[in-house]
């Protein structure tokens, strides 16, 4: 069947490639979903639409759970897809079938940003490593370097309001930074494609697709860290935009629609509950609970330790990552039935799970501690899973009787402790432990276990009557609490603790022990009536935290607490201990119905959130929540406390059905996660979720919340001293001190002072100029002085009081020679003045940088020597010097010798013309396409640059020369920004020049004139390179037509004086040098 698509409003893009109809293509397109970070990657023109023409409208792409993005410079389009049906195929090779993707159906979102600046600045956050590189229809020579980026901010969106697009959590979001002055509500985004846009009753945005819905949170709007009440605003249907109370528009503002965190049903046909969750160190979040669905691979993944169900009821273990994509599951049991009630996970990622079994098989390895079945109606088990769902150990812990693993934790030594009831009279009890003997009809134990599964101690807890262990949690020394409940008279409560005696019915319990199983202490928690204890959980800072049910009228609350009275049937509770046991504070949670406190959960900073399930109306979610009404006969709730016991917000989750909010945990990041189960249809998942819909009776459920943490910075410039919003005051400059502010919803708001000082200070301006420098103060100083001060005065009235330190760099050019006979002069350098760079030009086409070069001229005749002095490579300071240097007694090689320096001065740049010869006619090639005939032309260019000037002289009587030299960067150190004027003059008597000349060439031979033995060198040579030499009478004096190196070493001692040809040719060119012999 062919794959079809709903186009809406404009053409679907695509990105790379189209979607994929092969399974192997649909994986590498999940795979690319998987990936935690969202990023946003530049378009090169391998964006196209379906007719495969580029769209350079889009300027960024990326996906975010199961959603295509593009944005424009007008706004944004969500693309979403759907797979309608499978066909089954076989491989031609190894005739294995497998599903391919039938049919499919994509669907487009446009959201415009009305009335925006379509020209804003986009600036682009970090680049993430690597790059793309593109090869498609689109663009057939290759969208190449694609870069992808962390975030993306619309400058100027809107006047004074940026748009920022970023990931948090793997998600897609934005914030809109409104300027102060500036106006909101030009924020205007007009939806193309919706079946229906509706504000719903929690406040989010509903956008309703044939494809599933787009959900926007209820805005959070902050203001100087202080939350305000908004709300989305839909204008004519399709056109949205916000309402913001009470802000003040001479502050910033912060707009941030936070999108919705995810959430996942997790189950199939029959039964699953859901009933602990842990998340380790790298993000990666785990369920645990037990299952009765028996088919394909919702439960246990492909591969897993245990992919098939066994028993009546299994027990099942997953993992997601932090954006709820399944890394892996397994189903974990015997043929008989299987409970998984808890999971935990050591500082290395290995994950604990824990329950109950009546499986014979299927349950213990091979060598741990008890690897046979106890024989009573229940055993509990402990099993060790790495990161990667591999099995490293486990084992049954029980005997005869009933025995149930509730809880387990695990302490910074890798050590883990197993929590429940037993009701067997041996195998529990390690000799010399703090019970060795079961106490009544049901007790509580502890167990502790090494990394291997090796038993170190365990204890009975409890008394004559019933007890039962619910959790356990280990502080960072080691210590081990145990949270239950009782029936129990005696053998619970330590003297002097918070409540020795019970207190009716049923009380809950709290006790401490340390890590070799000795009790520190123990105490009763409850009132007359029913009191449960469910969960416990401790803080870095060594509180733990208690929590339960109670209908209890009394001994629960604290004095001044959240709630201090029962209101209704039960109660949820929440209560604070130091780790000596003295209660800091305790509350009652609930409203008029049935509230029930199952799990708590600590962050780094102290917040405690609690969770349960409620059938309560009122008392249970704060305005503003997530879900702030009750949905169904049973919802489940989240709840935040700060650690003093104050709440920062509450919440519903749930739908129409029932759902049993059983455990919580939360990350280093504070992520709070909620396991429970549920039999609601709507509600529950987010879109694009692992499993977006109910399949059975009752599914599992697993959710993450977050905040939204606020960054921002607080700029103050001030005099002397500042006082900052957190007492502190501050005389010096800084951008390091930072404030929390907790808002309405218990989310951060993290501020950083960036604080200037400007205190009456006295300052050095250090200056260096060639000749004069006009200063701050008006005054142009032509001397070195230290004196002079200036008082500046800034925006907040404070003096800085700077004085000049100038240093005149009066830099002077000069130089001596010595002839030292033969052509060769020797030159000193005696120039004034700090300089760093030297030039040296002798007027024969040769150059130097030394200090104090020495020279030797080819001929006799009177040079321009030019000597040029900088303190800089880019002249700032610059001086030159010339003076003329007759050389007598060197055989000339040639009756005429064309020649020329330059200078620069104001109006232009002047050409010493030092040609020699007799009866000369002169050709000028100025390198602008002009040439002259005359001796002493004048030229001008229209234009700055750098020509090439040549000189070519012809004395009628056979000999022809040319010299050439650039004007410009590549010759004289000249700056010439316009256009310019040479003039060519005979050479003066003394004068002064900035000339600077550069002499290349493919041979090079030395000394020449020479008396005896020269050297030619070769910039390269081959095996076709040939060398010979010819008098001017035409006579061979040499030959060589093996060449094998650059360098050759000719002895012409015995040769005549005079002048001769040297010529080297090879396969391709020749090249002819005179060489004089003296």
């Amino acid at each position: 069947m062919k794959k079809y698509a709903l186009t809406l409003c404009s053409l679907l893009l695509f990105v790379g490639s189209t979607y994929a109809n092969n399974d192997e293509k649909l994986a590498e397109f999940n795979n690319k979903l998987n990936v935690n970070t969202i990023s946003f990657q530049e378009n090169k023109g391998q964006v196209y639409d379906q007719n495969y023409h580029s769209r350079p409208d889009v300027l960024f792409s990326g996906q975010s759970q199961g959603l295509v993005y593009h944005l424009k410079n007008n706004g944004i389009s969500y693309q979403l897809s759907r797979i309608d049906s499978y066909k089954e195929v076989e491989d031609e090779r190894t005739k294995e079938k497998r599903k391919e993707i039938d049919q499919s159906t994509i669907y487009r979102i446009d959201v415009n940003w009305l009335n925006a600046n379509i020209a804003a600045p986009i600036i682009k956050g970090e680049a993430l490593q690597g790059y793309n590189n593109y090869y498609l229809a689109s663009c057939p020579d290759g969208a190449l370097n694609v870069k992808s980026y962390q975030n993306i901010t619309y400058q100027n969106i809107y006047d004074g309001i940026d748009l920022k697009w970023y990931s948090k959590a793997g998600e897609l979001k934005y914030d809109y930074l409104v300027a102060p002055g500036a106006d909101y509500t030009n924020i205007k985004m007009e939806i193309k494609g919706a079946e229906r846009i509706f504000i719903n009753k929690k406040g989010e945005l509903e956008i309703k697709t044939p494809l599933g819905t787009l959900i926007e949170k209820a805005p959070y709007v902050e203001q100087e860290g202080k939350k305000l009440r908004s709300a989305w605003k839909i204008q004519n249907n399709n056109t949205i935009g916000f309402e913001i109370e009470n802000s003040n528009p001479n502050l910033s503002l912060l707009i941030d629609p936070a999108v919705r965190v995810w959430g996942t049903y997790y189950g199939g046909t029959g039964g699953d509950n859901g009933y602990s969750c842990a998340v380790d160190a790298s993000g990666k979040v785990y369920l645990a609970g037990y299952t009765d669905s028996n088919t394909g691979t919702e439960i246990a993944t492909i591969g897993s330790h245990q992919s098939n169900y066994e028993g009546t009821t299994d027990a099942f273990l997953v993992q997601f990552n932090s954006i709820g994509i399944r890394q892996w599951g397994t189903y974990y049991g015997g043929t008989s039935s299987d409970f998984g009630f808890t999971c935990s996970v050591d500082a290395l990622s290995n994950v604990y799970l824990s329950g109950r079994t009546s499986s014979i098989s299927g349950i213990a390895t091979s060598g741990c501690y008890q690897s046979i079945f106890g024989g009573g109606l229940w055993d509990a088990f402990l099993v060790k899973f790495n990161a990667s769902g591999i099995r490293q150990w486990g084992t049954y812990y029980g005997e005869t009787g009933y025995d149930v693993g509730y809880s387990c934790a695990v302490d910074v030594l890798g050590e883990v402790y197993l929590v429940g009831e037993t009701q067997s009279f041996a195998g529990i009890a390690t000799t010399g432990s703090h019970q060795t003997i079961l106490g009544g009809g049901y007790d509580a134990f502890l167990v502790k276990f090494d990394s291997t599964g090796t038993r170190l101690w365990a204890t009975y807890y409890g008394g004559t009557s019933n007890e039962y262990g619910a959790s356990c949690a280990v502080d960072a020394s080691g210590k081990v609490y145990i949270a239950g409940y009782t029936q129990s008279l005696t053998s619970i409560a330590t003297i002097g603790s918070h409540q020795s005696s019970n207190g009716g019915g049923e009380d809950a319990f709290l006790v401490q022990f340390d890590a070799t199983g000795l009790r520190q202490w123990g105490t009763y928690y409850g009132g007359t009536g029913v009191d449960y204890g469910n969960s416990c959980a401790v803080d870095t800072f060594g509180k733990v935290f208690f929590v339960g049910y109670t209908n209890s009228n009394t001994e629960i609350s604290s004095i001044g607490s959240h709630q201090p009275t029962l209101g209704g049937s039960y109660d949820a509770f929440l209560v604070q201990f130091d780790s000596i046991g003295v209660r800091q504070w305790g509350t009652y949670y609930g409203g008029t119905g049935v509230d029930y406190g199952k799990s708590c959960a600590v962050d780094t900073s102290g917040k405690v959130f609690l969770v349960g399930y409620t059938n309560s109306n009122t008392e249970i979610s704060s305005t503003g929540s997530y879900q702030p009404a009750l949905g169904g006969s049973y919802d489940a709730f989240l709840v935040q406390f700060d650690s003093i016991g104050v709440r920062h917000w509450g919440t519903y989750y749930g739908g129409t059905g029932v759902d049993y909010g059983i455990h919580c945990i939360v990350d280093a990041f504070s992520k709070v996660y909620v396991a429970g189960f549920t039999n609601s249809i709507t509600e529950i998942a987010s879109m694009g979720s692992h499993q977006s819909t109910l399949d059975g009776g009752y599914d599992a459920f697993l959710i993450q919340f977050e905040c939204t943490v606020v960054f921002s910075i607080d700029v103050q410039t001030n005099c002397n001293s500042y006082t900052w919003l957190d007492g502190n005051t501050y005389s010096t400059s800084t951008n390091t001190p930072t404030f929390i502010l907790t808002n309405s919803t218990g989310c951060d708001s993290i501020v950083t002072l960036n604080l200037t000082i400007n205190n009456s200070t006295f300052g050095t301006d250090i200056i260096t100029a060639c000749d004069s420098i006009t200063w701050m103060d008006g005054n142009t100083y032509i001397t070195s002085t230290n004196s002079p001060t200036f008082t500046l005065t800034n925006s907040v009235g404070c003096d800085s009081i700077v004085t000049l330190d100038l240093t005149i760099n009066n830099l002077i050019a000069s130089y001596t020679s010595t002839n030292n006979g033969n052509g060769n002069h020797s030159f000193t350098n005696t120039s004034t003045g700090t300089f760093n760079q030297t030039h040296w030009a002798f007027g024969d086409g040769t150059t130097s940088n030394v200090a104090n070069p020495t020279h030797m001229f080819s001929a006799n005749g009177t040079y321009v020597v030019v000597l040029t002095v900088n303190d800089s490579t880019s002249g700032s300071c610059m001086d030159y010097y010339l003076d003329t240097i007759v050389v007598t007694g060197v055989v000339a090689p040639l009756q005429c010798a064309a020649g020329f320096v330059m200078y620069s001065d104001a109006s232009g740049v002047t050409v010493v013309n030092s040609s020699t010869g007799t009866n000369l006619t002169y050709l000028w090639d100025f390198g602008d396409g002009d040439t002259s005939n005359t001796q002493f032309p004048s030229h001008t260019y229209a234009a700055s640059g750098s020509y090439y000037l040549c000189l070519t002289i012809d004395d009628g009587a056979g000999c022809v020369d040319m010299y050439c030299d650039s004007i410009g960067e590549n010759g004289v150190v000249f700056n010439k920004q316009t256009g310019f004027t040479i003039n060519v003059i005979a050479p003066p008597l003394a004068t002064q020049v900035n000339e600077q000349v550069a002499l290349t060439s493919d041979v090079a031979i030395y000394p020449n004139p020479t008396t005896a033995e020269f050297i030619i060198e070769l910039a390269s040579y081959s095996p076709k390179t040939q060398l010979s030499i010819v008098s001017v009478e035409g006579k061979m004096v040499y030959t060589n037509n093996t060449i094998n190196t650059n360098t050759i070493v000719i002895n012409a001692a015995d040769w005549s004086k005079g002048i001769y040809v040297v010529k080297i040719t090879d396969k391709q060119s020749s090249q002819v040098v005179k060489l004089v012999k003296q």
